[in-house]
């Protein structure tokens, strides 16, 4: 355990003054405005999912079948689909037509294709020196996979799995473009042992981590969510450091230029991976209005990844960019995270939070930092479950990318949540972007 996750067991009494809420951004009247809600769900599960025959479908097309990427270094998705399409009622068949579509658009590569020649389903699993020496290394995937099957059998639950492994692996989430995070929490929400294997196992593979100077008093995660200004305030502080975004973009061209084939989002966030510093910095600045006010390091670490989603969401609906392909990904990652966090030990669970905000702001960077313009035109009262039942009907009807219906899922399941809530304009705003644009990308102009 570092110094970090010993400093927030000594964090001050006023953690534990009042029963815990969680404070989010409200689109209606302008992007700044907050306003309080009460936290009563400790559990984001608020939808059923099918049981055994989901499990036997993810079972059918875990990495056994399919590696977890394809072309060179795309992931492979189609358990998340799996998982949001059963979230939304799509019920077998759909999910079954979703797994044909997939598998059509030659998202799907066999262990043995290759690209990745040297992988087998049947590789010994790694020794703990051939583990270290593994991570980030992006290869042997099945070697580091069976090793963590066999890792499961020993902690004899997922939980157990998730609360140990977890936090080694977590302040390297933003590899493979968060998947790493994405696969395992979807596989916790659909409680597929197997799906939450394959995640863990991704994120080792592809292992990133976010360096940062912990002997730096400033860094100290006790002052973690204790800034003094609002996250849209920062997220323009971050428009406005011209010289952090050309060493993005210089990290980006010289990433470009190695060895490792990848794509633009991916080398963005590496390269600031590698200030973070200076994405500390911002990360500190922010003010998580829940910190003091929740009575203990659970609820605490329950309000602010509750709140970070919402961040997330709010980010990617006001974006003037439509449909944003990598703030998607902030959106989904941040509900994953939610999934398990209560698994986690509560210093580790903060930990995992603090690095997670850091992702955030490299995301939002890597997208050239859009205006957060785009407000809803719905008022909150005004939103209904009709409303929500039209947006998955067209969503289930359509044959559309997996991202969609992730969004939709996320979006439809906070609502639910939050049992309408204040916020229900911008969940519902937010998935109509989702459903109403295509999926719109942004080249880093590194010239």
């Amino acid at each position: 355990m570092t110094h970090l996750a010993v400093c927030v067991r000594r964090m001050p009494c006023l953690l534990r003054m009042c029963r815990c809420r969680a404070i989010s951004l409200q689109a209606a009247g302008g992007v700044c405005g907050l306003s309080w809600r009460n936290n009563r769900q400790f559990n984001m599960s608020t939808v059923t999912t099918s049981g055994s025959w989901l499990n036997e479908i993810l079972e059918d097309q875990s990495t056994q079948k399919y590696y977890i990427e394809n072309k060179t270094f795309r992931s492979n998705h189609i358990a998340h689909g799996i998982i949001a399409i059963d979230r939304l009622g799509g019920g077998q068949d759909r999910v079954k037509r979703f797994i044909d579509d997939y598998g059509n658009q030659g998202n799907l590569e066999p262990p043995n294709h290759p690209l990745h020649s040297d992988e087998s389903t049947d590789a010994e699993p790694a020794t703990d020196d051939e583990l270290h020496k593994l991570l980030g290394q992006r290869k042997l995937y099945y070697k580091i996979r069976n090793r963590f099957n066999m890792k499961q059998q020993e902690y004899g639950s997922m939980e157990e799995m998730l609360r140990e492994e977890f936090p080694r692996l977590s302040r390297g989430l933003v590899c493979s473009a968060i998947h790493g995070l994405i696969h395992t929490g979807y596989g916790y929400s659909a409680k597929s042992l197997t799906t939450v294997t394959e995640g863990l196992a991704y994120l080792h593979h592809s292992y990133k981590p976010l360096m940062f100077d912990e002997m730096n008093p400033d860094n100290d995660i006790s002052n973690f969510g204790k800034g003094e200004t609002d996250i849209l305030a920062v997220l323009a502080e971050l428009k406005d450091d011209e010289q952090l975004r050309k060493s993005m973009r210089d990290g980006v061209k010289k990433l470009s230029q190695s060895d490792w084939d990848s794509g633009q989002f991916q080398y963005a966030v590496a390269a600031l991976m590698g200030m973070g510093d200076v994405l500390m910095k911002y990360a500190y600045k922010i003010k998580v209005p829940v910190i003091s006010n929740c009575e203990d390091e659970a609820s605490l670490a329950v309000a602010v990844s509750d709140w970070l989603v919402d961040q997330a969401i709010a980010v990617y609906a006001l974006s003037e960019q439509p449909n944003n392909f990598f703030l998607v990904h902030g959106v989904t990652s941040a509900w994953s995270l939610r999934q398990i966090i209560t698994v986690l030990k509560p210093p580790d669970a903060i930990d995992t939070l603090r690095t997670f905000t850091c992702v955030l702001l490299a995301a939002y960077l890597s997208q050239e930092c859009p205006a957060l313009t785009n407000k809803p035109k719905i008022t909150r009262s005004a939103v209904t479950t009709s409303d929500w039942q039209d947006i998955v009907n067209k969503t289930l009807s359509r044959d559309c990318d997996e991202h969609i219906f992730k969004l939709v899922q996320v979006c439809r399941d906070m609502w639910h949540q939050e049992n309408g809530s204040d916020k229900a304009d911008l969940y519902l705003h937010a998935a109509q972007q989702c459903v109403d644009n295509d999926l719109s990308f942004v080249d880093i102009n590194v010239s």
